[in-house]
């Protein structure tokens, strides 16, 4: 049976005696006569030897020959001048470059050559310096360490440019470079030699320019970018970039644009973001950026300074945490924005749907990371043409995401469509937008089929749950129409559900903890409840948020910047439920959003000037008041209806009585007594038909849906009004905005208080609760 150490053994003997030039020593012949023997071995059991034990075998035999060919040239160039030497090496390199352009199917064959070299022993004393040959052979190393970053870093161009889905598939990982002992110590020994320059001030040489290529290239696949996090890229990077240098010592723009954009393919990845996030790389980044870009440069760098400010902000936006954004204001993000929706368009109009260095789904990203705050979607989805164009590219994406017929393309075309479901959940939420969003037919169709996919594919999930949430905003997704009955309910028996986001698991654990033994009831939270990935079990959530008493809500920046957050506050303030909402630290502030729906409620907050066990005190107390309201309710005798809210209705209410009717969506102890609302009456109006507005003599079309899920086309069709009297986006708003004329108590304190001073008016008010 032929071993690696037998091999080895007889191809080191063969390199000592060879090396020291005893060319007629016997034992040469001897010593490969014995490689020989065993590889005719393998050759005649070849059925028998595992796979493992040749490629043992043929890792032993390229490290033998490429030190010995290392030597022979070191012993030939050693008679000849430096010029020889280089010209050598170039014109090997400028016919690779030939060949792998001529014959890109060559790539993995370059690929396999040039790695062997790079994790070759000699390679990686070179670039450690460990060891200290002659000033010749150190030459000679350099050249080789030139040609083969070259030719792998150009190899791999070509792998990746001719199919995009290489760089952004999250389920397949290519293996032409694998994390091994030997590629790690490449990895490592890569980061000493540019610390010499970086660093140490060592004299820029092309070895770095082209080492930087070779990892860009490489860092652009997806796939890739964890073994960088654990060979420590993100802190050596982090280190160059804090250094400060004097106006003659600095890097050139070139090198940064290098550095930035292997920097920026990190973030890509949520192990990158994470290991960045980790070391403070966002402060680290801003005083880089003040350092390096204060200035422009000469017309012939501007293209490079404009290419590198792009890769900024990219990264920029991938590092931003919820803290960080909230704290950004839209003038400062404007600019930012304006780059990126630029780069968007020319991606989608680009065959390959790249813009640059950058795929279409890498700018989509971006605008998602940006689009779950308000202010920053509203500013660009309302610039001339995008809405529609991301209309235009849904429609055409879903359409191929249901073809099989182009397999190279369906991991690109997929994650384009996962990034624009991403994106129009957010867009959902906005009532300006939503009308237009449910009465594109071809839209619903594609958002109603991708809600019910099977399919466990990481972004068709995601797709699915960003299709749910359209759904629910737009008011097409049926959740718990029916009444709930309480008669057998414990009135001293609580259900509390805990509403939080997935980032802050560890502080709703904490909660947890505490509040276990202490609630008289029953406490609902997902990973208690559920089994992962409870973000998916939408249906689930939302039924414990209608059958709980109280919904405990745990707001901090992750929680208002999560669409799966904001969609249970909207669904726990249509059923009025009781919200208690649970900040941290005293000077947090939840999104306006977030206050424009819970800002009436009752809040605690851990991190103030009272301690943590007065809190939780104040808490319970909030909690157990709901049993008070229980048993007040339960006091109504059996022949008396209960009083309900508008948010309260279900089915069974509203479809007896399908015409609006004031009364029906009132308490029942209040009456209309407003001279406003005897002005609402259709009959009682009185305009001039114009061309889109002709009175009906007729009583409207009975509608048999709910009135809380009207559109704004079916409210407008009952009314008989022209917008510009009264323009009411929804159903849902409709009854906002009744019981605003009505002076509900809750609503009117929260329209008083939140929102009059900032120039709303009632009308607008009710869009805004019920988007």
């Amino acid at each position: 049976m032929p071993t690696k150490e037998t091999v080895a053994n007889a191809l080191s003997q063969f390199e000592t005696i060879f090396l020291g030039g005893n060319y007629h020593d016997e034992n040469l012949c001897t010593a490969l006569n014995i490689v020989r023997n065993e590889l005719q071995e393998i050759d005649k059991q070849s059925n028998s030897i595992s796979s493992d034990v040749k490629n043992q075998l043929l890792v032993v035999l390229q490290s033998f020959e490429i030190n010995l060919f290392r030597q022979c040239l070191v012993r030939i160039f050693a008679e000849m001048s430096s010029t020889i030497v280089f010209t050598f090496f170039d014109t090997i390199r400028f016919q690779s470059m030939i060949d792998l352009e001529t014959n890109p199917s060559m790539s993995d064959f370059y690929l396999k050559i040039s790695l062997a070299w790079l994790t070759n022993d000699s390679t990686i004393n070179y670039l450690i310096q460990q060891s200290l040959p002659s000033s010749n052979e150190i030459n000679i190393d350099e050249q080789f360490l030139n040609l083969f970053c070259c030719i792998s870093a150009r190899a791999v161009f070509y792998k990746t440019s001719g199919s995009s889905s290489l760089c952004v598939s999250r389920k397949m990982t290519p293996t032409f470079f694998e994390s091994t002992d030997g590629t790690d110590r490449l990895l490592r020994a890569f980061i000493t030699y540019l610390n010499g320059y970086f660093i140490d001030d060592r004299q820029h040489s092309e070895g770095v320019t082209l080492i930087l290529k070779w990892l860009l290239n490489m860092a652009d696949i997806y796939g890739y970018i964890p073994y960088f996090v654990k060979t420590n890229y993100p802190e050596a990077i982090l280190e160059w970039m804090k250094k400060p240098r004097d106006c003659n010592d600095k890097i050139s723009l070139e090198t940064w644009f290098l550095v930035i954009n292997i920097f920026y393919n990190f973030a890509r990845h949520r192990i990158g973001v994470k290991a960045l996030n980790k070391l403070k790389a966002l402060d680290i980044l801003k005083e880089w950026k003040n350092r390096y870009f204060t200035e422009l440069p000469s017309t012939d760098m501007m293209k490079t300074f404009e290419d590198t400010v792009l890769a900024y902000y990219l990264l920029y936006v991938l590092l931003l945490e919820p803290k960080e954004m909230k704290r950004e204001n839209i003038s400062s993000i404007e600019n930012v924005l304006d780059h990126i929706i630029e780069r968007t368009v020319q991606a989608f109009n680009s065959s390959q749907f790249n813009c640059g260095l950058y795929n279409v789904t890498e700018y989509l990203a971006s605008l998602a990371k940006l689009g779950v705050n308000d202010k920053f979607l509203l500013y660009f989805i309302s610039k001339d043409g995008i809405l529609d164009l991301f209309i235009r590219k849904f429609l055409e994406f879903n359409h191929s995401c249901t073809r099989n017929d182009n397999v190279e393309s369906t991991d690109l075309n997929t994650l384009i469509c996962a990034s624009l479901y991403t994106m129009f959940w957010s867009i959902s939420f906005q009532s300006d937008y939503s009308t237009k969003l449910k009465e594109n037919n071809e839209f619903i169709e594609f958002v109603q089929k991708i809600s019910t996919n099977e399919s466990i594919d990481e972004n068709i999930v995601a797709m699915k749950r960003a299709a749910k949430g359209i759904l629910f905003n737009l008011d097409l997704i049926q959740t718990d129409l029916q009444p709930i009955d309480d008669t057998e309910t414990d009135d001293d028996h609580v259900k509390a559900m805990i509403s939080y986001a997935h980032k802050d698991t560890k502080l709703c654990q904490t909660l947890v903890s505490k509040l276990e033994g202490r609630v008289r009831g029953d406490v609902w939270v997902d990973f208690i409840k559920l089994k992962p990935p409870y973000e998916d079990d939408w249906e689930e959530i939302a039924c414990a948020i209608t059958q709980c008493d109280v919904v405990l809500m745990l707001v901090t920046e992750n929680y208002c910047t999560s669409k799966s957050c904001r969609r249970e506050v909207i669904h726990a303030d249509k059923r009025n439920k009781r919200i208690i909402p649970i900040y941290q630290g005293k000077e947090y502030q939840p999104e306006d959003w977030f206050e424009i729906r819970v800002g009436s409620a009752t809040f605690v907050r851990f991190g103030d000037s009272k301690s943590d066990g007065k809190v939780m005190e104040t808490l319970l107390n909030l909690i157990h008041a709901t049993d008070k309201r229980k048993r007040s309710l339960n006091k109504t005798t059996s022949h008396e209806t209960p009083i309900l809210t508008n948010q309260q209705q279900t089915i069974a209410y509203i479809v007896p009585n399908p015409v609006l009717s004031v009364s029906s969506v009132l308490p029942r102890t209040q009456s209309i007594s407003s001279p406003m609302m005897e002005d609402f009456r259709p009959q009682a109006m009185s305009f001039e038909p114009t061309s889109d507005t002709t009175p009906n003599q007729t009583l409207p079309t009975i509608n048999r849906k709910p009135i809380e899920q009207w559109t704004n086309a079916e409210l407008q069709n009952f009314l008989q009004l022209p917008p510009t009297m009264l323009d009411l986006s929804s159903g849902q708003a409709a009854l906002t905005y009744i019981r605003l004329l009505t002076n509900d108590d809750s609503l009117i304190d929260e329209y008083e208080t939140r929102m009059r001073h900032r120039g709303f008016s009632r009308e607008q008010f009710a869009n805004i609760i019920t988007s």
